[in-house]
């Protein structure tokens, strides 16, 4: 106790040092001399994420969120880096296969992937948020969509340094990135502007039925999705077909605070890719802290964010942590109990 002591006393006198010193240079400039301070003391202020609620860093925060299409084929599990994006919107892409878009903001992760080809309704999630979209190029129409909603792109095939094929694994299932390497890219190509709105976060329990295990039947086995509540971390706990689904960047199991589900009409666009109308508004429900409940949404255009209201069209509110939101047809089982 006496040496934490000693060692709490020696970088208190340090920073006072420091801040004398910093007076004698900068004068009064009270800004400068906090933050001086304040990193030497503690390492930087903490502040919350814009769209997942969590602490993060100051300097974090209002980063361009980093949006990245990463794939779901059954071989390829686990992949990398979906445990540290803010939200994920997983959706059926064709012949019955989800795919995800991850939304990265405030965390740094050194390997996302594999990456692949842009849809036209995961165009316009990427572009309510105002962010800078990964793919590895993409459908006719879903490229047709990236210039029509004038989406900040890094394609793979425009900005290769973004990108690389990490050895061991067969190709096209090898692409890879980081958020540092689409930062960097991302600044070079003038993405600066920020403008989406954020959800709201609460800390009070969702009163609703209860809802401790979800499961929904995208497809196959392979693509079934299941969250099992746990009521220690109040997270759910993600399977996909039929095991832990984790992140090959640090094993953990995937676990986010709150699931939305949003039905939504689905059609075929010119005979071959799949098409879901994310802009319009639609039924579905809301998980977390073990409860459920009935929920509207609504998409009024490309760039705005999805609303999410209850039955009385009061807007809803999450927990501070990660999102899933969960796209499916109209007539898709989800089993909730």
């Amino acid at each position: 106790m006496q040496k934490k002591w000693v060692l709490a006393s020696s970088i208190g006198a340090l920073v006072v040092a420091i801040a004398i010193v910093a007076f004698v240079l900068f004068g009064q400039n009270n800004k400068v001399i906090k933050n001086i301070t304040k990193r030497i003391a503690g390492g930087g202020s903490k502040a919350f994420c814009k769209i997942d609620g969590l602490p993060a860093d100051e300097d974090n925060i209002d980063r361009k969120p980093l949006a990245v299409m990463i794939e779901n084929y059954s071989t390829i599990r686990p992949q990398s880096g979906l445990s540290e994006a803010c939200i994920v919107f997983e959706a059926l892409a064709e012949g019955g296969i989800t795919r995800f878009v991850a939304i990265f903001n405030h965390n740094d992760v050194k390997s996302i992937g594999p990456v692949r080809s842009a849809r036209p309704y995961y165009v316009a999630v990427v572009k309510g948020f105002d962010a800078v979209y990964a793919h590895a190029g993409g459908s006719k129409v879903g490229l047709q969509k990236v210039r029509e909603y004038d989406v900040d792109d890094l394609d793979q095939f425009r900005y290769s340094a973004a990108y690389w094929r990490q050895s061991g694994k067969k190709a096209p299932h090898n692409l890879f990135t980081s958020t540092e390497k689409l930062r960097k890219e991302s600044e070079k190509a003038g993405f600066n502007d920020i403008a989406y709105d954020s959800f709201k976060m609460t800390k009070k329990k969702l009163k609703g039925k209860k809802a401790e295990n979800i499961k929904i039947e995208f497809s196959s086995a392979a693509y079934e999705v299941k969250y099992k509540y746990d009521p220690k971390s109040k997270k759910y706990k993600r399977f996909n077909g039929g095991i832990k689904h984790t992140d090959a960047n640090n094993s953990k199991q995937i676990t986010p605070g709150n699931i939305i589900v949003l039905r939504a009409d689905t059609s075929t666009l010119e005979g071959e890719t799949l098409n879901i109308d994310i802009i319009g508004e639609g039924h579905g429900y809301l998980f977390r802290n073990g409860n459920f409940m009935d929920i509207k949404w609504r998409k009024e255009a490309a760039d705005t964010q999805i609303s999410i209201t209850d039955e009385q069209d009061k807007e809803v509110k999450l927990a501070a942590g990660q999102i899933w939101v969960e796209i499916v047809e109209p007539e898709t089982k989800v089993i909730a109990n």
